[in-house]
């Protein structure tokens, strides 16, 4: 879901440069409610469709719990259909109906954070109704689930505000630079100059974005007691400084997970779920908490965070060579939409499942037996009800890094190829950084 949201806000960036598609205005209001409406629509027809599905159900209680989990399963490839069409629909309204021009018409253009707001409202409506249809369809196929109201505060605190608000509080900060004096602003006037001051705010909204996260997704201090002292044990045994360890409080959903979040040890937090510490044993936790740390002690919210800079530089760059034109058409979309989906559907997913095996590998030494994390990667399939072979575009399925441990635990090649994989992808991801930035300053002294 993330992936979605992100491309998402993205989709609306790239076509703020775009001058195309329809031009009257009841024409681009219209379409965009037709494209926005689509979506929950045709999750509408999925929900129909499963609920009279799930009445035809054999009475008998294996074969029926058969059926079901075998809609579910197929129910798991048509959400990733559903968000597919939630970005295509958008698209189109960008695009075809032009509401990225909605700014320019609402006379609110010169301002980031409305026009931001405005640009991204269809995507942000169309993916909230899909939401509607598709918990009644969960509910028709799981016999525990959540509340309609529990579940779009969860994934609205989960999957939009993480970033909205982040991305909101950067666009405001450079709306309000604009107000003030000349004198102050003159020195940013230069494009190097901006982008810049733009790295460091980004940089230090990425520092203090868990200080808001822990809020948004309503964690609470975990409470002293044996399990506090084990994990804040394992902390300081392997180096790893932290703001504090959370529990991530998930009301009516059945929830096995944990995060680590924040590049500094002041404003680090580790939550585990409520759920994963009421049904998993404490040597499973400890070894799901070590993954987490993993993640901080083999640096890889650092690196996640470059590899998004890159990203910036590369459109950046390709803005520059490319000229004003070509901006102002479809080919321009093209390669923005080319550029998106290598980057970060094939980079990223590569990168994120690199680390989480990473991560894995760190658990299963700190723990001294693999078997450990790898039992709690099944527990954790098992209460989630995910199929042990089910792919992850960002972790992978458990089935592969279950086999990926036992593989790297019994033949030390394996190990040691992997690190030097992992090694190999970080100095790639610096290296681009460090050669955008060169090229950056190459064309700003051509006068591109």
């Amino acid at each position: 879901m993330y992936f979605v949201v992100i491309a998402g806000f993205a989709l609306g960036v790239f076509s703020t440069s775009v001058k195309f598609g329809v031009t009257g205005f009841a024409s681009s209001v219209l379409g965009t409610l037709g494209m926005t409406l689509l979506p929950p629509a045709a999750a509408a027809a999925v929900m129909l469709y499963c609920s009279a599905r799930t009445r035809r159900a054999a009475s008998d209680e294996v074969e029926r719990a058969h059926a079901l989990f075998i809609l579910a399963t197929r129910y798991l490839n048509v959400t990733r259909a559903l968000e597919g069409i939630v970005l295509a629909a958008y698209a189109v309204s960008l695009y075809v109906f032009s509401w990225s021009a909605m700014p320019e018409r609402a006379h609110v253009e010169r301002w980031a954070l409305p026009s931001g707001a405005l640009v991204t409202a269809p995507f942000i409506v169309s993916l909230v109704l899909l939401w509607i249809p598709m918990h009644y369809t969960e509910s028709c196929l799981r016999s525990s689930h959540p509340t309609l109201r529990q579940r779009l505060s969860f994934n609205v605190r989960q999957y939009l505000l993480t970033l909205a608000v982040p991305v909101a509080t950067i666009l405001g900060f450079f709306d309000g630079v604009s107000f003030l004096p000349a004198s102050v602003t003159k020195p940013f006037s230069n494009p190097v100059a901006q982008a810049a001051l733009g790295g460091v705010v980004v940089l230090g909204g990425y520092t203090v974005a868990p200080l808001v996260v822990v809020r948004l997704w309503k964690t609470t201090h975990l409470p002293d007691s044996p399990m506090r002292e084990r994990l804040t044990a394992l902390c300081a045994r392997i180096g790893v400084a932290f703001r504090d360890i959370r529990v991530w409080e998930t009301p009516g959903h059945y929830f096995v997970n944990a995060a680590v979040m924040g590049v500094a040890g002041f404003v680090r937090y580790i939550v585990v779920s409520r759920t994963l510490l009421e049904v998993m044993p404490i040597s499973q936790v400890e070894g799901v908490f070590a993954h987490e740390l993993g993640h901080a002690k083999r640096h890889h919210m650092p690196y996640y965070l470059l590899f998004a800079g890159d990203f910036i530089l590369l459109v950046y760059i390709m803005d520059g060579a490319t000229g004003a034109d070509l901006a102002s058409g479809i080919v321009y979309a093209a390669i923005s939409a080319v550029l998106f989906a290598l980057w970060w559907g094939l980079g990223f997913g590569y990168v994120s499942r690199a680390f989480e095996r990473d991560a894995d590998l760190f658990s299963a030494e700190v723990e001294g037996d693999h078997r450990v994390f790898s039992e709690a990667l099944v527990t954790i399939a098992k209460f989630n009800g995910v199929s042990p072979s089910a792919r992850s575009w960002r972790h992978g399925s458990i089935r592969s890094r279950v086999e990926f441990l036992d593989a790297a635990a019994a033949m030390p090649e394996v190990r040691s190829r992997f690190i030097r994989r992992i090694q190999f992808l970080k100095a790639l991801v610096a290296a681009i950084f460090v050669l955008s930035v060169a090229a950056i300053l190459v064309l700003e002294h051509m006068g591109y």
